[in-house]
């Protein structure tokens, strides 16, 4: 009311005053906000929530804080169902000796006190069970639960069936909590809730659940309160979400109130994210608003309408509310990884598996198939995804500085320069979501060009399907070739291996069989096959347990990303636009200063000033960032780098650590033979003798032909031979095969019979300790001597040298007897061996790779090694690719037992980080974040995915990476070449250097109009320059050439001479420098120009003056 009357007062126009309120309502900020929680209600109106409270979900932005109540703290758990025991001991002692044993939080550990042991059934290794035990045990497994067993000296006395119940979700909620930043606090202090649980602080329970939140409240939190029961507390947070439970009231206190499971409440910790950005944005839009509404209106002094006004807050409002629906519509569209399923497939009994399941060997019908069938999302339209991309850009965080352009414009008449710089934004916006849109496309085709069908047992009959149409229950056949298309648990296997690289990190098979396996580690897991991988060789029959985001594999790649624009290069431009703003504003008001003090008019001085602000205003300003980014997207797609997203490469420009996977990054991602040994010293292939090459043709004898074999290790054996000019005929003429019994898991080698002319040939290639343990000989030179214990324990000594090496050893031997000679040469049962030497094999680290490795470092970047891998491979590849630090190798294992501090304190000194899991990956990415690192995540499994989207910036390499790493990736490198990381960092940083130069330019150019146009009023009392002619100077003579040096491509020609690019270097005082010097030459440029013109002419010639 005050500012309304005295802006009258000063106008004495009611019109005018009108516009000069009107031109301060903050109405956008409020109206992007509420466009944004009516359309938040609708989508979880939709999910089945009700909301009871509107108003709290206008808080969303504020809150930082989640208390959940103690109850849902109960995670995933085992509870021991029904006990069987001998006679000796009763039902009741069995119980309590089992419950006494029993870990609920690790199920499958062997637990032994009191000289009674309780541990898997299936680990129970002495004298088997007595008869009362054993039906019992078959019936048990066959239930589908976990069966233990209780024993004493060796000796079982009980069964224990353990029942898994489900989970409540609290860990994945706790992890959406701690991604949007916000603390999360247990309502409990009892230790058994809280052991394991990543919470930052409890509400004792004396203290109680709403003196608690209030406390937190007072403390400045905003506090969403996550409950079942306690009415009174979700009602005292500033926003609460209440689940329903069966035969309980519903908790009215709430305000929304959700169904039994934490899904929709991970979905608002996931709108907090939003509703901050929404907020942040509609501020700005409105801040904006007001500002140029009260300068076009100049506090009423200006002749403007009100309605002219009234249109600039409305269009803002406008724009703020089309933002709210946007980031609305986008939060809904994404996919919230389900609850992972911890049930524990792999140490149930086949059969169990099946019932828990409710499926058969012959399949699930097809009624049932489609009763499980999960519901297809509609694939969205391209010119859906076409105009997303689009608006994607135009809301980018430096969208308001152009509207403020047009808007200033359009608010003093000039209509055709609001649409030039409307033009301006638009054409940017377009250039970049048609790049984004294309990206997107082609990262996409690269998935759907690995799409493949599945061999189903549907009803006991044989259908081929895609692999989309599986469900879990559904009985899948594979053979060697094909890529496992859900997670499965085996029910038959033969000589079954698989190529687990892109899950795990190793790059060699693994076999796999139908037993129950009693390890939590998924590489260890011999009964699992995981979606993505690979059957090397053999064949199988397995069940899916998981699909689609289900799967290990595809968790990562439904999981939030952060918006890489935060900390990009429009915010630091931002910066230089607020040292614009005020040096306008002083300039103008020393313009209208000077101008009243020669008695102008005040209208007409307020006029001056629009001029001044116009001058202001760098409109080229965001759309040199985007020309700048769009152009170096261009060139890295020319090397096979495609760009998700272009404000990712401003900040590969500032990354200082690459962390990078092993298999398939630094190595090829496939195997090799690499060494051959003759027991004692191992030769590269390049150093063979002929006793080395007589060994080779033994190998190749007991293997697979090698132009059909779909074993790896087979596979490499026959390629080397080739490139060797060894065949299996090699020290035995004539030879051909008669028999062979191939390697199976349980039998640990392949064995070959074979005849010559005059020889009966027995060869066996398989584990170095079970042919050792074959061998009575040992071929040493050119002589046979006997194999003693002391030389087979030097022989597995050296073999086990060779595999912390990193390599995969075999060991091959043979027995040759005459023709005739009347001796049984059996392949399933080989002894009285000569022992030939060891072969060895690994993933070929890539050529290129330590190239890459010192050209990052000449960078000044260093590099990091995260693999699933062994260690001693890990350090083995580190150190041939010269890694630093390749010396400190920290384990999976190790790294379990570190706290977050102790970390952080060792982070700095690791170079290796082996055997580690996809979440121990995410936490060293998160630990060099919090060191104050700008990590990049190079990988192209699907165990990298998770660490690749939590990464500042993510690359997925190689056009045959995962789905899950190309999904989570930022970058792809579609080459699968490690130097064009290298040159990705080189367009990164020399963007930070074209732009310093560009802005240069443009913002010194713009001081220099503000100067030019002030220097000029205060001679002349009036601006040289109107709004339109200042416009049109920015646009020719500051963003012309401007664009055309962001545009450029880099200059500089290594690395090195770029380490010292970036935003410090690159946006700090060497820009500040360059500003000033332009700054002074475009304020004097201009009367300087005049003065030389007029001494040119000369004085006016008589009776031509006029």
């Amino acid at each position: 009311g005050g500012g309304f009357a005295g802006v009258l007062v000063a106008a004495g126009r009611r019109a005018a005053g009108g516009a000069g309120l009107f031109g301060r309502l903050p109405k956008p900020g409020g109206d992007g906000r509420e466009a944004f929680v009516a359309h938040l209600e609708v989508e979880l109106s939709r999910r089945g929530a009700l909301v009871v409270d509107r108003e709290a979900l206008r808080r969303l932005d504020r809150l930082d804080c989640v208390v959940l109540e103690g109850g849902l703290a109960a995670r995933d758990r085992f509870e021991v169902r029904s006990v069987v025991c001998t006679p000796e001991i009763g039902d009741a002692e069995a119980r309590q000796l089992v419950c006494e044993r029993f870990d609920a939080a690790r199920p499958i550990d062997r637990v032994e006190r009191d000289g009674y042991a309780l541990e898997p059934l299936g680990t129970f290794g002495p004298g088997g069970l007595p008869e009362e035990l054993a039906e019992a045990a078959a019936e048990l497994g066959a239930r589908g639960g976990l069966v233990l067993c209780l024993s004493r000296a060796g000796n079982a006395v009980a069964l224990a069936e353990v029942e898994w119940i489900p989970q409540t979700g609290v860990e994945e909620l706790i992890a959406a909590a701690h991604e949007a930043q916000m603390r999360v606090v247990i309502a409990s202090d009892d230790p058994s809730v809280l052991q394991g649980l990543s919470v930052d602080d409890i509400i004792p329970e004396g203290e109680g659940m709403v003196r608690g939140i209030r406390r937190l409240q007072r403390e400045g939190r905003g506090v969403l309160a996550i409950g079942t029961t306690n009415g009174a507390a979700l009602a005292a947070a500033d926003c609460s979400v209440g689940l329903l439970r069966d035969g309980a009231p519903p908790p009215w206190g709430a305000h929304v109130i959700c169904g039994h499971d934490l899904s929709d409440a991970r979905f608002l910790l996931v709108a907090c994210i939003t509703a901050r950005r929404v907020g942040k944005r509609s501020v700005n839009i409105a801040l904006g608003a007001a500002t140029l509404g009260a300068l076009v209106s100049a506090g009423g002094v200006l002749p403007l309408t009100t309605r002219r006004v009234i249109a600039v807050v409305n269009l803002a409002s406008l724009v703020s509310m089309a933002g709210g629906v946007r980031s609305s519509l986008t939060l809904a569209r994404q996919a919230l990884p389900p609850p992972r399923d911890r049930t524990p497939w792999y140490a149930l009994e086949a059969r169990g598996v099946l019932h828990k399941l409710g499926t058969g060997e012959q399949g699930l019908t097809r009624r049932e198939a489609q009763a499980r069938a999960a519901v297809r999302t509609r694939r969205r339209s391209a010119l859906s995804e076409l105009t997303e991309a689009v608006t994607d850009e135009l809301f980018n965080p430096l969208s308001p500085l152009l509207a403020a352009g047009a808007g200033l414009s359009a608010a003093v008449g000039s209509f055709g320069d609001a649409g030039m710089v409307g033009a301006v934004a638009l054409f940017g916006a377009a250039i970049g979501g048609v790049l984004r849109f294309r990206t997107e496309r082609a990262i996409r085709e690269l998935g759907q060009n690995s799409r493949r069908t599945v061999l189903v047992r549907r009803g006991g009959s044989l259908v081929e399907l895609d692999t989309s149409e599986l469900v879990r229950g559904d009985i899948v056949l594979l053979t060697a070739g094909d890529v496992v298309p859900a997670d499965c648990r085996v029910l038959e296997a033969e000589a079954l291996e698989v190529d687990a690289s892109a899950l795990t990190g190793e790059s060699l098979p693994v076999p796999k069989t139908a037993l129950a396996c009693f390890e939590r580690h998924l590489a260890d897991q011999s009964s699992m096959l995981f979606d993505g991988t690979v059957i090397a060789a053999g064949r199988a029959t397995a069940v899916v347990v998981a699909v689609g985001d289900e799967t290990e594999a595809r968790r990562a790649s439904v999981a939030h990303k952060l918006d890489p624009s935060r900390g990009g290069v429009e915010r630091r431009l931002r910066s230089l636009i607020d040292l614009t703003g005020p040096i306008a504003l002083g300039a103008g008001i020393g313009l209208v200063g000077s101008g009243l003090v020669r008695r102008r008019r005040l209208d007409e001085l307020v006029g001056a000033g629009v001029s001044l602000a116009v001058a202001s205003v760098p409109e080229g300003l965001p759309l040199l960032a985007t020309a700048a980014q769009l152009a170096a997207a261009g060139r890295l797609s020319r090397i096979g780098a495609l760009v998700r997203n272009v404000r990712n490469i401003e900040a590969l420009g500032r990354v200082d650590v690459i962390c990078l996977d092993k298999t398939g990054t630094l190595t090829e991602g496939r195997v090799e033979l690499d060494v051959v040994s003759d027991g004692y010293r191992p030769k590269r292939l390049g150093e063979l003798e002929s006793k080395h090459r007589a060994l080779l043709g033994a190998a190749l004898r007991a293997s697979e032909d090698g132009a059909s074999t779909s074993d790896p290790t087979d596979g490499a054996l026959a390629r080397a031979a080739v490139e060797l000019g060894v065949a299996l005929q090699h020290g035995r003429s004539g030879f051909r095969k008669a028999s062979e019994r191939p390697f199976e898991a349980g039998r640990g080698f392949h064995a070959t019979l074979g005849t010559t002319a005059t020889e009966r040939i027995l060869t066996v290639k398989g584990a170095p300790e079970v042919v050792i343990r074959f061998a009575t000989d040992l071929r040493r030179d050119d002589e046979i001597v006997p194999l003693d214990l002391a030389t087979a324990a030097a022989l597995n000594q050296h073999a086990s040298e060779l595999g912390e090496r990193g390599y995969r050893v075999l060991a091959v031997a043979e027995r040759a007897v005459p023709i005739d000679a009347d001796v049984e040469l059996d392949p399933s049962a080989p002894e009285k061996l000569v022992f030939l030497g060891f072969i060895g094999f690994r993933d070929p680290v890539r050529a290129t790779s330590a190239r890459a490795v010192a050209e990052l470092a000449a960078a000044g970047i260093r590099t990091v090694m995260i693999t699933g891998d062994h260690p001693s491979t890990a350090k083995t590849v580190a150190e041939e690719v010269e890694l630093p630090g390749s010396e400190n190798v920290l384990t999976g294992a190790e790294l379990a037992l570190l706290s977050e501090d102790e970390l952080d304190r060792r982070i700095d000194g690791i170079g290796v980080f082996a055997r580690v899991t996809p979440p121990q990956k995410v936490r060293i990415v998160r630990a060099l974040q919090r060191a104050g690192r700008v990590v990049a995540m190079v990988g192209d499994g699907a165990n990298d995915a998770p660490a690749i989207r939590l990464a500042n910036v993510g690359i997925a390499i190689g056009e045959r990476s995962t789905a899950a790493a190309q999904a989570a990736a930022d970058i792809v490198l579609t080459n699968g070449r490690i130097e064009s990381l290298a040159q990705a960092v080189w367009e990164g940083r020399a963007m930070w250097a074209s732009v310093r130069d560009a802005v240069s330019i443009l913002v010194g150019g713009n001081l220099g109009e503000i100067g030019f146009t002030l220097g000029a009023g205060l001679v002349d009392g009036r601006p040289p320059l109107n709004a339109r002619q200042l416009l049109l100077v920015n646009l020719l003579t500051d963003v012309a050439p401007a664009m055309a040096i962001a545009l450029r491509p880099p200059s500089m020609d290594t690395l090195r001479a770029l380490a010292h690019e970036g935003p410090e270097r690159s946006l700090g005082q060497p820009l500040n420098r360059d500003i000033v010097a332009r700054a002074p030459v475009t304020a004097l440029g201009g009367p300087a120009r005049g003065a030389a013109g007029g001494s040119r002419r000369g004085p006016p010639r008589p009776g031509r003056a006029g």
